[in-house]
């Protein structure tokens, strides 16, 4: 009985790995804008840092609980620098390490001091209830018409910084402590994934996009080549009617067949800028529009 017992824990600890790299594999691949690329790297740090805190940690300080709290200081402190659309300059990896040797040196204190374990993880908490906020002001102020998604990740983002706001009053009682790390894991795999489907729906409407630009360029491009091909034909055409060589005519279809060529080249970076530039709509005055033509 013993031994079916392992071999239940060893099958459901692979499906939770390979569960969590899926889901880690995709959010990465599928974060395609800079803000989502912050979010999912720091979503995957704090959770491995939070799944150390559940293997390392017990109900006493110890050094080791450094590694949970600064992957979960890095890992939050991500998700805030992309919603505020920071990058990682030197500046700010100096901040980054100096926000884990502060963590740090509360960890000493409380074991010095003997403080219970929570106090440690009350500024850590703050923080991370700060950046969860921040983060779900971002998302309700979406301008894009993800309904669904931004509706979980708002939910998945409230929760999960509600939690750490709870922290301190549920922490000291042992009951309620569970009921912490069970309502802090909701909202962190509820966010989760939710910021996969808002990622590959984002994904999936660029491309639609790019699509539609490349169709209506490639129309654009097709017309307008036609009329160059034409001017040239026309003047090689005249040349032979003369039945002699005729630099003008021959210049003239010459300077059309380049005019084509620069016209793909601009045709092609226009059509680079507009599949690569998130575009907004913008109500118009199509009367003040059609006055101005």
């Amino acid at each position: 009985m013993q031994e079916l017992h392992l071999v239940l824990d060893s099958v459901m600890l692979v499906a939770f790995m390979t569960l969590y790299g899926t889901v880690t594999w995709s959010l990465i691949r599928y974060s395609t804008r800079e803000m989502y690329r912050y979010w999912a790297i720091g979503w995957v740090v704090y959770t491995l840092g939070a799944l150390m805190g559940v293997l390392l940690s017990t109900s006493i300080l110890a050094l080791t609980d450094i590694f949970a709290m600064s992957a979960m200081y890095i890992g939050a402190t991500l998700i805030q620098d992309g919603t505020r659309g920071k990058r990682l300059t030197r500046k700010r990896i100096s901040i980054y390490i100096v926000g884990v040797l502060l963590f740090f040196v509360i960890l000493v204190l409380g074991l010095l001091l003997s403080w219970p374990f929570y106090i440690v993880f009350i500024p850590l908490g703050l923080h991370i209830a700060y950046v969860c906020l921040l983060s779900a002001k971002t998302v309700y102020t979406m301008q894009e018409s993800m309904a669904q998604p931004k509706f979980w990740l708002l939910t998945g983002m409230t929760t999960w910084g509600g939690s750490w706001i709870l922290f301190p009053f549920m922490a000291p009682i042992p009951d309620f402590y569970l009921a912490f790390m069970v309502i802090q894991a909701v909202g962190v795999v509820v966010a989760g994934a939710s910021m996969l489907t808002l990622f590959m729906m984002t994904v999936t409407r660029d491309l639609e996009r790019q699509y539609k630009v490349t169709q209506i360029m490639s129309s654009l491009v097709q017309h307008d080549i036609r009329n160059y091909i034409h001017v040239a034909r026309l003047a090689l055409d005249l040349t032979e009617n003369m039945g002699m060589v005729n630099d003008h005519w021959i210049e003239v279809a010459a300077n059309s067949l380049e005019g084509a060529g620069d016209f793909i080249d601009e045709m092609r970076e226009i059509a680079i800028s507009l599949t690569r530039t998130q575009i907004k709509p913008l109500p118009i005055q199509l009367l003040e529009l059609i006055n101005s033509v």
